[in-house]
């Protein structure tokens, strides 16, 4: 099986490499949201409850230039997570009794916001060689 390319869209990456996003601190929170998203999604076109997302690191590792980033990072406390809304224009398969799967095509990053998202300060690290 061809895997696609990193930069391709969110609805088409196929293996989503996620994990604990205080390893690997600089890309991987962006694959955990995009794989939370599209749980949430498949459950509302579907009628399902979203309930477990797994996430697997095939090659976790952690540059020696970026050490006193992580360990930064390890010491924050969690904040409360945030709530995903799904934009009501997207059915509701709860709703209608409807499976509308062409829907999986029809969505942009524009029906997503999040409620009561927090973050820390920014961390930065130099560029790993």
């Amino acid at each position: 099986m061809e895997v696609p390319h990193e930069s391709s869209s969110m609805w088409k990456r196929y293996p989503v490499p996620t994990g604990n996003a205080k390893i690997q601190n600089v890309t991987k929170p962006f694959n955990i949201a995009e794989g939370a998203a599209l749980l949430h999604l498949v459950a509302r076109l579907t009628g399902y409850k979203p309930r477990w997302f797994s996430y697997f690191i095939g090659d976790a590792h952690i540059y020696e230039n970026h050490m006193e980033m992580v360990q930064e990072q390890l010491k924050r406390d969690p904040l409360p997570l945030p709530q995903l809304q799904i934009n009501s224009r997207v059915p509701s398969f709860a709703e209608t009794g409807k499976y509308e799967p062409e829907w999986l095509e029809k969505i942009e990053p524009s029906d997503f916001t999040l409620e009561g998202y927090q973050h820390h300060a920014p961390l930065t690290a130099p560029m790993a060689v």
